[in-house]
């Protein structure tokens, strides 16, 4: 997705920045989906624990990096984002920790 964004939407940063955030949110709920397909194999519930797990912990990094940084070296300006680690962290907490150890 980074690469389709920066290919695609360099003239338009703003949707650049969301293609990138859409495609770095890792989707549960296909993991839910292959689970039910599959029959509930414990293999796939663990890896939907793993993904939300890892989601949780470092989507906000991943963010960061692939919205500030990684453009300047394609020849991008990075996003000035007026949001801070901690606030995507505190987001992603929100709406993916809390049902997560609902869950638990």
């Amino acid at each position: 997705m980074f690469f389709l964004a920066i290919l695609l939407l360099s003239d338009k940063p703003a949707l650049m920045q969301g293609v990138i955030m859409i495609g770095l949110a890792r989707c549960i709920a296909m993991v839910i989906v292959w689970n039910e397909l599959a029959k509930g194999i414990a293999s796939t519930q663990r890896a939907g624990g793993f993904n939300s797990v890892f989601q949780v912990l470092f989507y906000s990094v991943y963010a960061y990096v692939f919205i500030t940084v990684l453009p300047r070296w394609f020849g991008l300006h990075g996003a000035a984002v007026n949001v801070s680690i901690g606030q995507i962290a505190k987001s992603v907490g929100v709406y993916l920790g809390i049902p997560f150890a609902a869950g638990s």
